[in-house]
This record gives C-alpha cells, structure tokens and sequence, in this order.
C-alpha cells in the first residue's frame, strides 16, 4: 500500500471517528460503547432516509458529501481495437456492428434481449451511459427511420425508446 493510500485510509478512518462522536454526542447520549455502534447506525440511516424523502437539501448534502469522500477513479487502462484482436487471434466475439456488451460501447440489444427478461430491461439499460445509449437509440433508428426517443439528453426516453423498438425473446 502506497503512503498517500495509508494516508487517505487514516484520514478517513478519523474521519469517520470524529463524525461519529460528534454525532452521538448532539444527540446527548455520551460515549456510544462500539458494541453499540450498529444500532446507531441503524436509527441514523433510518431517521435520514425519513428525512430526505420530504427534504431535497439534506438529500442533496448527503449525497454532496458521499461523492466527496469517495476515492478518485481509476483510469483504465487502453483497450486494444476490435481490428487488433482479430489479427492477433483473439476473440472478437460478442458484437453486433457498432455495439458490444462492454461498458461504454453501445449495448447489443439483441444479446441482451436473449439474456434478460422484459422486466429486466430498464434497469440492465440504466447501467449504461449516456453516450452508450444515444449509440443504441442511432442504432436501432438505422432499422426504424422517422422514430426516436423523445429527448436524448436524459437516459429515461432514450430507454423507453429501445424498450418499445427492440423484441424481447425473453
């Protein structure tokens, strides 16, 4: 483990050490016993999830501060073309022209229409990006000219689209 690494982890267990006192002593309940520590958590992921149902600001701070504490994202490393793979032999299998099932490429439809259930669908579908989706909707609009979702700015019309113009074998 690198020093940054060992520092972040010690910063956040701190972190969250010092949360934590702060927290039980607001509610005056003194010196929490470890022990203990489950049920306070429990009672506070309870009240909060109360709360932000009807509070927009906290749920927005608590999500602010999670996505604060969450370490950096990794970069990938590159990965080799499709062209690459076949002249090195290696599979290339698992695509249909322009899509694939890896993140980021547009979903082949078909593949995943075999692998999941009708039910399945939006939630396999809000998995992937943005960008992803508008290549399937580019995709599936090759077969279905005149037809679109009715925005492409958000993932919700672009899925309904794929859902209504794609055959589900499940």
């Amino acid at each position: 483990m690198s020093i940054a690494t060992e520092q972040a982890a010690t910063t956040l267990k701190e972190r969250g050490a010092g949360s934590t006192r702060r927290f039980y002593e607001a509610l005056g309940l003194g010196v929490v016993a470890a022990k203990n520590l489950p049920y306070l958590t429990i009672a506070l992921t309870e009240a909060a999830t109360e709360e932000i149902a009807h509070n927009a600001v906290l749920r927005e701070r608590i999500a602010s501060l999670y996505r604060e504490l969450l370490p950096p994202t990794k970069k990938a490393p590159a990965r080799t073309s499709g062209a690459a793979r076949q002249e090195s032999g290696r599979s290339t299998t698992g695509t249909r022209r322009g899509s694939s099932l890896a993140p980021g490429a547009a979903p082949d439809l078909y593949a995943l229409a075999k692998h999941y259930t009708a039910a399945e669908w939006p939630t396999v579908l809000n998995k992937y990006t943005k960008e992803s989706l508008k290549k399937a909707v580019a995709l599936v609009q090759e077969q279905h000219p005149g037809t679109g979702p009715t925005s492409t700015s958000t993932k919700g019309p672009m899925v309904a689209y794929l859902l209504a113009y794609v055959p589900h074998v499940s």
